[in-house]
């Protein structure tokens, strides 16, 4: 949870696992985050929020449109197929907690500005020559919200030592 898009991008490339759909399919090839992380974020954050041990996190209410268009049964990330169109969906938690939101908003502008900037060098405008704009996937922060980020996190290897073998 964080107010901060920057420090969105920071867990999502530090913690997210390359071999998961955290890295594939972005909606940007320089951004860590892409829509495809919101079936994910759907099935899972009511249970992390209500483990959670921090008590501001596990009073934090489920607010974004992700949580509010769909059930909430474990089951029903399927109904957030690609078929769905995800540019309207947010991915928030209302903590109460309320903080001047102005530079993290104007951080989210300046990311959006950068991608925009990406696409033109890249040839990335639409062929009726408007640009599209990229879409930050967690959505908009309201008063008292924070944005909601859950990853899957990446999978350790253990590595076998020959006294390991031995040892049974």
């Amino acid at each position: 949870m964080s107010s901060h898009p920057a420090a969105c991008l920071a867990m999502a490339k530090v913690f997210g696992d390359p071999s998961s759909n955290t890295s594939k399919n972005l909606s940007s090839p320089s951004q860590p985050l892409g829509s495809h992380l919101l079936p994910f974020i759907h099935t899972h954050a009511a249970s992390i929020i209500a483990s959670s041990p921090i008590p501001y996190v596990k009073s934090a209410i489920l607010s974004g449109t992700l949580f509010n268009s769909f059930s909430s049964s474990p089951n029903s990330s399927s109904c957030l197929s690609s078929a769905v169109n995800t540019s309207r969906l947010s991915s928030t938690v209302n903590t109460n907690f309320h903080i001047d939101h102005t530079d993290p908003l104007e951080a989210l502008k300046q990311i959006r500005l950068r991608e925009r900037e990406r696409k033109r060098n890249n040839g990335g405008e639409q062929s009726n020559g408007e640009e599209q704009e990229w879409n930050w996937p967690l959505g908009e922060l309201g008063e008292g919200e924070e944005f909601l980020l859950i990853v899957q996190g990446r999978r350790m290897r253990v590595q076998k030592t020959q006294g390991s073998a031995n040892s049974r």
